[in-house]
């Protein structure tokens, strides 16, 4: 019989044993996942912070780019505008010294003829 009762009591020492290491498991699994929680969540606030400024250097590129685009358009307008004024004026000049050889060939000839 003491045989038993010692059994019994060292059954009921492991369990308490057992029990307390279950609970401060249970304690050390609690207060890691709180500590892992927080860390998520200040990781995702800073995630969030990050792709805020993301956003708006992306919304200030994307104006920059647009200014750019209209500077541009802007400019070849006017290059265009440029290109027409001397494309006129070529055109002009180039008539202009035929139309000038047309009328002084001739008298050129007739002079040629007249004095040679």
């Amino acid at each position: 019989m003491a045989s038993l009762q010692t059994r019994v009591t060292f059954l009921e020492n492991r369990t308490d044993l057992n029990e307390r290491l279950l609970e401060q498991a249970r304690e050390e699994y609690r207060d890691g996942r709180a500590r892992l929680e927080g860390e998520m969540s200040e990781l995702r606030t800073e995630l969030r912070n990050e792709m805020r400024a993301l956003r708006a250097e992306m919304g200030e590129m994307r104006s920059d780019i647009l200014t750019l685009s209209a500077d541009m358009r802007s400019e070849i307008l006017g290059l265009s505008v440029e290109m027409r004024r001397n494309t006129r004026w070529t055109a002009a000049l180039a008539f202009g010294a035929v139309a000038s050889l047309s009328i002084l060939l001739p008298v050129c000839w007739q002079l040629a003829q007249r004095w040679l």
